[in-house]
């Protein structure tokens, strides 16, 4: 308005006339004034309503396009119109993204991938020392070969700790909502980023932590006290004691979902140490490679139990006497025994440990090795029992990598056990199948057996 004024004040004073401002009547009167102040008082106070209401006015005064007042645009896609009122969302999305991606990675490490593959054999053939012999050449393909075994096993054994960490974050977060995540999860799966990564890998992802993931307000008990009752006998009854009928007022557990802690088959597994059982009810423990981040050693045995044996997958087929007990670890591996170990309070009638891994170990790293074997023996150390390893057999159909990882893990635990180290020897290793590489016969267990029995001190067996 003042700009408005001064203009026109000029323009009075460069007329022909040059009249002074008070002699035009026309041109500045205490009307036009008024006027002129009301006009730029009804421009501000429109701009401050169109600004409260949201609305863009097209220009402001001066003739500008205005920017200043622009609202914020607001989203009413139908994802905001539902919202998770879980504290831990972002991070359940975050996480559980990641775990896909560790799983479509696993997918693509199962075997070497090709393009290393092929890279590696031009590395070898590139290697041309003069006055070459068959003996290089056929050296050069085994450390090839070797060096492809252990880029594949290093590789894979990082992704499964990467898998387990993921796991326990999730586990330690609140898992409402969980549907919302899983969907909000698939759709990000679309993306043009994410093409590569195939459908099934999600869904067995999403399913693998859907079973560790439990709905806060989901109850963990619903049975009723009789259930609970019948439960809680149920693990208090010795195995020598027949198992009562049940009687007209109470109704047989049946597990359910509902009732069960948040990983039904590790309670399972659990459970085979007090209930009966079919052939070995009470000597024997078989956890399953699923429930592997639930593996604990029991905390009470038979009190008749006075050697523990940690095996891996062969133990499943021990017949022990009455005083050993066998815990079988699908897919068990050294670290996972110290794990175990270092968890574990053992009873006081338990006089001896052994541990008989390392079938799963073969492919591994002589530095690998040797960090886990370090690892199991401070943890057999520190279980205050004497503790002693068995020799990882040397299976006839084993890979040459296999072979070899065998040897390196044998001559490490014999240096580093010394005493303590229960050798194999002439002990002829008989294969399950012509296609298994790992796990012997009945024949081949009873003879393990029989080894195990004359080494450890009869006095622990009869304690």
């Amino acid at each position: 308005m003042v700009r408005s004024l001064r203009g026109r004040r000029g323009r009075i004073r460069g007329s022909r006339n040059g009249s002074r401002v008070g002699d035009d009547k026309n041109v500045l009167t205490d009307d036009r004034v008024s006027e002129l102040i009301r006009r730029t008082v009804t421009e501000i106070l429109a701009n401050q309503q169109d600004r409260q209401t949201g609305e863009r006015p097209a220009t402001e005064a001066g003739g500008r396009n205005n920017t200043h007042y622009a609202p914020r645009p607001t989203r009413q896609n139908g994802a905001n119109l539902m919202r998770s009122t879980n504290p831990d969302y972002a991070k359940l999305v975050r996480e559980s993204g990641r775990y896909i991606r560790i799983a479509h990675a696993a997918n693509n490490w199962r075997s070497l991938p090709a393009s290393i593959d092929r890279d590696i054999t031009r590395l070898t053939e590139n290697i041309k020392p003069p006055s070459p012999t068959e003996e290089l050449k056929r050296q050069l393909i085994q450390a090839a070969d070797n060096f492809r075994s252990a880029i594949t096993a290093v590789v894979q054994d990082h992704l499964e700790q990467s898998a387990a960490t993921v796991k326990g974050a999730i586990r330690e977060l609140n898992h409402r909502d969980i549907n919302m995540v899983h969907n909000t999860i698939r759709q990000q799966m679309q993306r043009p980023s994410n093409k590569k990564i195939q459908k099934t890998t999600v869904d067995r992802a999403l399913s693998e932590l859907a079973a560790i993931t439990v709905e806060d307000d989901r109850p963990i008990m619903e049975d009723s006290e009789c259930e609970l009752d019948d439960l809680v006998d149920a693990i208090r009854r010795t195995d020598d004691e027949p198992e009562p009928a049940p009687t007209p007022g109470k109704r047989r557990l049946q597990p359910s979902p509902s009732s069960m802690p948040p990983n039904k088959s590790a309670t399972k597994s659990t459970s085979h140490v007090t209930l009966p059982q079919a052939k070995n009810p009470r000597n024997k423990l078989i956890l399953p490679p699923e429930t592997k981040d639930w593996w604990a050693l029991p905390a009470s045995l038979p009190s008749t139990t006075s050697t523990l044996v940690v095996a891996d997958s062969n133990g499943a087929n021990w017949k022990t006497p009455e005083g050993v007990f066998v815990v079988a670890l699908r897919g068990g591996r050294m670290r996972d025994v110290s794990r175990l170990l270092n968890a574990f309070r053992p009873p006081p009638s338990v006089k001896h440990i052994t541990v008989a891994v390392g079938t799963n170990n073969r492919r591994d790293t002589s530095h690998a090795i040797n960090s886990e074997l370090t690892e199991l023996q401070t943890a057999m150390n520190n279980t205050s029992r004497c503790c002693s390893f068995m020799e990882v057999p040397t299976h006839p159909h084993a890979s040459p990598q296999e072979k070899d990882g065998t040897d390196y893990i044998n001559t490490s635990a014999r240096d580093l056990f010394a005493d303590a180290f229960l050798d194999l020897d002439d002990i002829q290793i008989e294969p399950t199948a012509n296609g298994d590489r790992a796990h012997y016969n009945e024949k081949t267990a009873n003879q393990v057996v029989s080894r195990l029995i004359n080494f450890i001190p009869t006095l622990h067996l009869n304690v």
